[in-house]
């Protein structure tokens, strides 16, 4: 997917302060999505020492008595993109993953003798 890695490596390499701001994690509502700068995520307890561009499938609607709501308001929440490509590059990304996503669990109902689309 070269296409989507230069147009991430723009974003981290090129874009200005105000931009990496717009779309910072702290400053979208839960914090949950966004831009996060060097060790501002952490793992395990340990800082982790790179940027990221964090974004999840947004679930309209969600309700869960036996999730806690800050992850129910996660779910709900909405993406902000940069400015450009990245959009784009992201949603091709996620069709690509979701496609192979099903190829795999597709392998695995047939492995498990059960209909392809058991998943």
């Amino acid at each position: 997917m070269p296409t989507q890695q230069r147009t991430a490596r723009t974003f981290f390499e090129k874009a200005p302060p105000q931009e990496r701001a717009r779309v910072a994690m702290h400053s979208q509502p839960g914090g949950y999505r966004g831009f996060q700068p060097v060790y501002a995520n952490v793992t395990q307890g340990y800082p982790d020492g790179h940027q990221a561009l964090d974004y999840m499938r947004t679930i309209d609607n969600f309700t869960s008595p036996c999730l806690a709501p800050e992850i129910v308001e996660m779910a709900k929440a909405s993406d902000v993109f940069p400015h450009g490509e990245i959009e784009d590059a992201v949603r091709d990304f996620v069709s690509h993953a979701v496609r192979a996503g099903v190829a795999v669990m597709r392998a695995v109902a047939l492995g498990m003798g059960l209909r392809t689309r058991a998943f």
